[in-house]
């Protein structure tokens, strides 16, 4: 199917449903690069881009261990979404997934807010670093509790901000 898809998308660019399954294909043969520079090719004057380029997003953090996810995917993703005219809960619900994964990243190599080498780096406007990235997601996810309707997803939504809130002395 990728043959086709590739071919189709290198034809006419206005058949971006083959865009978008030469990525899945890419994906799945686990060429994430592969699958971001294609959704990448999605013309800005598309109206498909911005759903383009939150795959392109969801590829770059979604379903990869913490071996293959690395810094520079991670600030990319974010200066990614930083660019995106998205409504406020879809950039939340998008924010809370490259947050999460970011976290579990810094956990997963045991990056300490303050220890070790300064990190000059930034993921969604706060310090790459264990207590900015906590506090970022901790106001995400009650930004999103702000929007849900229902009571249960709204409990659950503050309960996960309780959770990952940065933990103090007091």
């Amino acid at each position: 199917a990728a043959r086709y898809y590739d071919m189709i998308w290198r034809t006419d660019r206005t058949y971006v449903s083959a865009a978008f399954g030469l990525a899945r294909a890419r994906l799945a043969a686990a060429d994430r690069a592969g699958a971001v520079a294609v959704l990448d090719s999605v013309p800005t004057i598309s109206r498909h881009y911005v759903a383009a380029q939150q795959a392109a997003i969801a590829a770059t953090v979604r379903g990869r261990s913490l071996a293959e996810l690395g810094e520079p995917d991670l600030v990319a993703a974010g200066r990614r979404l930083d660019g995106l005219r998205l409504d406020i809960e879809r950039r939340a619900r998008l924010s809370a997934e490259v947050l999460e994964r970011a976290l579990r990243w810094i956990e997963g190599n045991q990056r300490v807010a303050g220890a070790g080498t300064a990190n000059t780096a930034t993921l969604l406007g706060v310090p790459l670093t264990e207590n900015s990235t906590r506090r970022k997601l901790e106001e995400t996810y009650r930004a999103l509790a702000r929007l849900v309707d229902g009571t249960g997803e709204r409990h659950a939504l503050v309960n996960l901000a309780n959770s990952v809130r940065p933990r103090s002395l007091f």
